[in-house]
């Protein structure tokens, strides 16, 4: 473990723990666990009918949707409004026939997919982080900006 440890640049306990990972439960032990706090509110189905009410409908009184009149609609919150239009790109309020930016997933099951493929690919050949600048050169311009305050404060 120790060996391991300084290649990865992790601790021991680290590698400790991902190696009985592995010894109890394979190669799908490794997935990212289930993570603390509350789990979802809103379902898929919820997902795609703001989806599709904000990309196929227009409200009443308005050219295009906000977070607070698709709120109103649906009766979830303007977060979890602003959350899902960001999860799939939606900008209803930047063009008068709106359309969803290039490249954006149509479904969550879509972006679900991407998702997986994404972490399956970095999950089949990790590699360690490693510093290509020293903390000086990181800290350098931090640096120079305090000397600047304190020069303009004087």
């Amino acid at each position: 473990n120790t060996a391991i440890a300084q290649r990865v640049s992790a601790t021991l306990r680290t590698v400790g723990k991902w190696r009985r990972r592995f010894l109890e439960g394979g190669i799908d032990s490794l997935l990212d666990a289930p993570r603390p706090g509350a789990s979802r509110k809103l379902g898929d189905e919820d997902i795609e009918r703001v989806h599709a009410l904000t990309l196929e409908s227009r409200p009443d009184d308005a050219t295009h949707w906000s977070t607070r009149s698709m709120a109103a609609r649906t009766g979830f919150s303007r977060a979890s409004i602003h959350r899902i239009w960001r999860a799939f790109a939606l900008a209803p309020q930047r063009s008068e026939m709106f359309k969803p930016s290039r490249g954006v997933h149509r479904s969550t099951k879509e972006l679900e997919q991407a998702i997986r493929n994404y972490s399956g690919h970095s999950h089949s050949n990790p590699k360690p982080l490693v510093w290509h600048k020293t903390a000086d050169h990181i800290l350098d311009p931090a640096t120079r900006l305090y000397k600047r305050t304190l020069e303009t404060r004087q």
